[in-house]
């Protein structure tokens, strides 16, 4: 109920931001009064929970979802690489080209890539602007 009032754009959002500082201030109290061995405890509970539990759930489900966003929503959003995972801002004042462009001379860099090489990219082909290699795909773009 709360979710679907929140999430349908019925409440203004002064009222959002005090159940927010609310939440905030009952978390930080906890912590507070929470002793170092205790909330280890309740961590190491938690990960033995997540160790349990699959790494990856609904899988199919979030593969359909993500696949039925169209390329103009993608467009819109992202750089012209488009470039989803992350951006890199040495100096905080770059493009979203800027930082796309970054981020991918980082990974050539941290890969010792050369011109000429051979490359198996699993996933996107992300690199074929940047250097010449020869290049293997493998997605399932």
């Amino acid at each position: 109920m709360v979710e679907t009032a929140i999430d349908g754009g019925y409440l203004p959002e002064f009222v959002i931001r005090r159940g927010i500082r609310a939440q905030l201030r009952d978390r930080i109290n906890t912590i507070k009064s929470t002793s170092l061995a205790d909330a280890y405890a309740t961590k190491m509970k938690y990960v033995e929970l997540l160790q349990t539990r699959p790494i990856a759930i609904e899988t199919a489900a979030a593969n359909k979802q993500h696949y039925e966003v169209g390329t103009g929503v993608l467009s819109a959003c992202l750089g012209p690489r488009m470039k989803y995972s992350c951006c890199l801002y040495p100096k905080g004042t770059e493009s979203l080209a800027q930082a796309e462009m970054a981020m991918l001379e980082s990974y050539v860099e941290k890969a010792q890539l050369k011109d000429g090489m051979r490359m198996f990219d699993l996933g996107y082909e992300c690199f074929t602007h940047i250097h010449s290699p020869r290049v293997t795909w493998l997605s399932n773009h």
